[in-house]
């Protein structure tokens, strides 16, 4: 690997780091780039089209298009078609096809109903499909890495509606303590009983910060789901625990001394500094 030069670790070498990005998977032109801002642990592009940001401290991306405005555009696109644009997104970021988990196309439909105050009744008519979202989790070494995923929607022209990309890099040691987490299950370990429930599964696996944070928070962990005795509870009891069987600590959305930093403003792509800066 060529040693980095100072230039790489400018703005301006960031910025255009993104608007390849832009360019490679999207298809938009840099040349088509109204504005740029960088705030927080964020760094977004906005063309006439597609708004594109990324996060600093994770490989996280979010698009949000306004070329198609028409919700219904994709309804026709074969949900095999969807899932092959997903896998091509996800190998442009450079993704390997082995954290590939679940996948799967969801359907919103809707259903109109005219009412017959006559005769009481109701004239249902058929239901049709106004949006499809493609969904697609992660795991590591066959762990499950349950706070990743892709969620994709495409426009009628087939490009991307939209789409959440939440695929931080994990840490060997965290890799390595959760194969330590899944081995102890395997020999017999258990979860600490719970008062009033019964437990259902136990899994080890890999949790972090959600998309929209401001920090990343990793760890290894075993998600223990613990079902109610009395039937009428609904709600299930989700616990994650360390290897001593204690409470993992919840992956954090934001740290609170963030929020007094003051927001970055805006750059203009046209007036950069004279060293990159």
């Amino acid at each position: 690997m060529a040693e980095a030069t100072p230039s790489d670790h400018s703005d301006d070498s960031e910025l255009e780091q993104l608007e390849r990005v832009a360019k490679d998977v999207l298809g938009v032109d840099a040349e088509d780039v109204a504005r740029t801002g960088a705030e927080l642990n964020l760094i977004g592009l906005q063309s006439r089209e597609v708004m594109l940001s990324r996060r600093l401290d994770s490989r996280t991306y979010f698009i949000q298009s306004e070329g198609d405005r028409n919700e219904e555009a994709d309804a026709d696109i074969a949900d095999d078609e969807v899932l092959e644009i997903c896998r091509t997104t996800l190998d442009r970021f450079e993704i390997p096809v082995t954290e590939v988990a679940e996948q799967a196309v969801l359907t919103e439909q809707t259903q109109a109903g005219q009412m017959d105050r006559m005769r009481g009744t109701v004239d249902v008519g058929a239901a049709r499909i106004v949006r499809k979202l493609a969904r697609i989790t992660r795991h590591v070494e066959d762990l499950p890495v349950w706070s990743s995923s892709m969620t994709l929607r495409l426009t009628g022209r087939k490009e991307i509606a939209f789409m959440e990309l939440h695929w931080p890099e994990i840490p060997t040691a965290v890799i390595k303590e959760a194969h330590r987490l899944r081995y102890r299950l395997q020999k017999g370990w258990r979860p600490p009983e719970q008062l009033g429930v019964k437990i259902e599964a136990a899994e080890a696996g890999i949790i972090h910060s959600p998309a929209v944070s401001l920090v990343m928070d990793i760890y290894p962990a075993i998600r223990v789901i613990y079902t109610p005795e009395d039937e009428r509870i609904g709600r299930k009891l989700t616990l994650y625990l360390d290897r001593h069987g204690n409470d993992v600590p919840r992956p954090r959305e934001f740290d609170p001394r963030l929020l007094d930093e003051p927001a970055i403003p805006p750059r203009s792509p046209g007036k950069r500094s004279a060293d990159g800066a």
